[in-house]
């Protein structure tokens, strides 16, 4: 299973108006991070 398609991530890419955002194809079952890669979410209001 694939988060998004090549495809898809394109179209973003070429939409985002951040530069501190990137993007990446990957396996949902096999992400590629590190654990507590991710140290804080946010929630939108």
């Amino acid at each position: 299973m694939l988060i998004g398609s090549p495809d898809m991530l394109n179209v973003a890419m070429k939409e985002i108006k951040y530069n501190n955002v990137k993007f990446k194809v990957a396996d949902a079952t096999d992400i590629p991070f590190e654990d507590n890669h991710f140290v804080k979410s946010y929630e939108r209001k």
